[in-house]
């Protein structure tokens, strides 16, 4: 059994790598309505359109493909050596300056099994991006879990700086207990991320909503 994961990660530019392309116009031809539909869910749900406006962001649609764009100048250290928002320190190699990509996070993920498409995911939350997407693929292909317990299922985050171990509400005492037990400061979070993903069974597609927020997942 194969199985190929591929990040399509679009930013600060309105152009996609040729592989990345070229395996979704693929999807695209064979199941127009399946892309445009899981393009939309891996990026963000359309509900967010007006909060990212008010945010500032700028955000444009890629051509064809569904994709929102945004343009991440938020994701720039603007003051290098010193933590920004998330607590991320990063150096002068992020510094703002012109011709240059920021660092990112964001990873909307295609999960393909033997040339098709088989799961689909992708979540905001800053660093915590790539963990949040990771343990739900992970309780999915690893674990066996159904799509909606893999994205209701408690996350943990570390980043490094600060040193400590981020971890929602539902682990065991026993666990918490334990990491501890290693050297691990840990901080309780009340939520991580807002999973949005779909998955092919083959026959049908399974929505999945994260909740810990108000989004549902419907079928058309």
């Amino acid at each position: 059994m194969v199985v190929s994961i591929l990040p399509v990660y679009l930013m600060f530019q309105a152009q996609a790598s040729p592989a990345a392309i070229g395996l979704i116009e693929g999807l695209y031809q064979g199941s127009p309505s399946l892309v445009r539909l899981a393009s939309a869910v891996v990026i963000d749900r359309l509900r967010r359109y007006k909060e990212l406006a008010i945010a500032g962001y700028a955000a444009s649609a890629f051509a064809k493909l569904g994709f929102l764009l945004n343009n991440e100048m938020d994701d720039f250290a603007p003051k290098p050596g010193e933590a920004n928002a998330y607590g991320l320190v990063q150096g002068e190699s992020n510094a703002i300056q012109p011709n240059k990509h920021p660092l990112s996070s964001m990873a909307p993920t295609l999960i393909v099994r033997d040339g098709k498409f088989y799961l689909t995911l992708g979540s905001p939350g800053g660093p915590t991006i790539i963990n949040t997407v990771l343990q739900v693929i992970v309780n999915v292909l690893d674990f066996k879990m159904n799509l909606q317990r893999a994205v209701d299922w408690p996350r943990i985050h570390h980043q490094w700086l600060p040193d400590e171990l981020r971890m929602e509400t539902g682990f065991s005492p026993d666990t918490v207990e334990l990491l501890k037990s290693w050297g691990h400061k840990i901080k309780t979070v009340t939520s991580q991320g807002e999973v949005a993903a779909i998955l092919s069974d083959g026959k049908w597609l399974q929505g999945a909503a994260d909740g810990r927020t108000e989004g549902t997942a419907k079928g058309f």
